[in-house]
């Protein structure tokens, strides 16, 4: 898989979004998401999560604080008493976004490798118990669940060199903030 096949179609638009693309620091980051998460398997599937925490919780230590709980309790649901000894491969990167009135609150957006798991899963299953375990941390608003815009978006796709774009892109996406000075990934790699 090749960074620049996701990364020219998308530049522009980055740059325009955020105001800056430093493309050698998304590329590193690219390939250490893709080191982290493994050899490629059509037999698994990659979960990605898009996690908004409540207003009062919007501290970088307590997004990360959540983003380590659904690892965990990812891995203990689908590994069962192996996860005592190895976890599912994870990747998270946390994000600063300005709100109204100049109040700062960072979000997640979290890769999740369902890799070696104790039973087979339809994709909705799958979906219904990574919501789960999202509404059920104390930092996710689970009232808004029904909302034009809830706090807890999951999509799934095969974890294979897609020709649909969709696993290089979301990898993009969520190393689309890295410069020189920031990086979303940091302390944010789990091989296992």
């Amino acid at each position: 898989m090749k960074f620049s096949d996701y990364a020219y179609e998308v530049i522009w638009k980055r740059r325009k979004e955020q105001g800056y693309y430093e493309y050698y620091e998304v590329e590193k980051n690219f390939y250490k998401v893709i080191d982290t998460l493994g050899e490629f398997d059509r037999n698994d599937l990659i979960v990605k999560i898009d996690l908004q925490v409540m207003n009062k919780c919007g501290s970088w230590g307590e997004v990360d604080s959540a983003c380590n709980a659904i690892r965990i309790k990812a891995s203990q649901y689908f590994l069962g008493r192996k996860s005592k000894y190895e976890k599912l491969p994870f990747v998270r990167a946390i994000e600063e976004k300005e709100r109204k009135r100049g109040v700062i609150k960072n979000h997640a957006h979290i890769l999740i490798r369902l890799k070696a798991i104790k039973q087979i899963y339809s994709n909705d299953a799958v979906v219904d118990i990574i919501n789960k375990i999202c509404y059920d941390l104390d930092e996710v608003n689970s009232k808004s669940r029904k909302s034009k815009k809830p706090p807890v978006k999951v999509r799934l796709f095969p974890y294979w060199e897609d020709t649909d774009k969709e696993l290089g892109g979301a990898i993009e996406y969520i190393c689309k903030t890295s410069t020189k000075t920031y990086n979303p990934l940091i302390e944010g790699l789990y091989p296992n």
